[in-house]
């Protein structure tokens, strides 16, 4: 009995980004009467995240066995027991493995805390107070993976002889022959989780 394991690979990437930006504020405070007044601010947050794997994975198992091939011959007087030749019989386990992405992006790098106020300002002046945020994440995973497996099995149990034996009976049992192959192939498993509720 034989057992093979082969070829196991696996590539695991983790990032963690992580930010919090001073507090923003749009303010007018203490303008006089009469004025025109407009604050304005606008914060652009973006993360990229980007995670790239590529295998090749390539299995080639042959295995030959052979417990036949006896000969009882020319054997004069008593009878001929070729008894039973052996099992032949053949386990082959593959597992591969490959290309894991993780990813965690922690919080999205923006401002903690973001107001606009209008404080004080003189008789009939006009205020105008803005505040934008706009904030991105883009996490990219990619994965490109080749697996290839080849198993090849050769077993003889048989091709026994027993020949001009003479006064006797004869007797040739040939063992049993067989194969069992498993094979898994796993590849290209992505996760990516954004957010600051991790």
């Amino acid at each position: 009995m034989k057992k093979y394991l082969i070829g196991m690979i696996a590539v695991i990437v983790v990032v963690g980004v992580a930010g919090v930006a001073s507090v923003g504020a749009a303010t007018n405070i203490g303008n006089g009467a009469n004025s025109w007044n407009k604050a304005k601010e606008i914060t652009n947050t973006q993360t990229q995240v980007g995670q790239y794997n590529y295998a090749s994975q390539f299995n080639d198992v042959g295995v030959n066995q052979n417990s036949g091939g006896n000969k009882a011959n020319k054997n004069t007087g008593g009878n001929i027991y070729l008894g039973s030749t052996g099992d032949a019989t053949v386990e082959v386990g593959i597992e591969n493995n490959a290309n894991s992405n993780s990813a965690a992006v922690l919080g999205c790098g923006c401002q903690a805390g973001s107001y606009a106020a209008n404080v004080q300002n003189g008789a009939d002046s006009h205020n105008k107070a803005i505040v934008k945020n706009n904030n991105s994440t883009i996490v990219n995973q990619s994965n490109v993976a080749y697996q290839s497996n080849i198993v090849s099995s050769n077993q003889n149990t048989g091709n026994n002889s027993a020949n001009k034996n003479t006064n006797g009976n004869v007797n040739v049992t040939s063992g049993d022959a067989s194969t069992t192959v498993a094979i898994s192939n796993n590849a290209n498993v992505n996760q990516a989780i954004v957010g600051s509720g991790l």
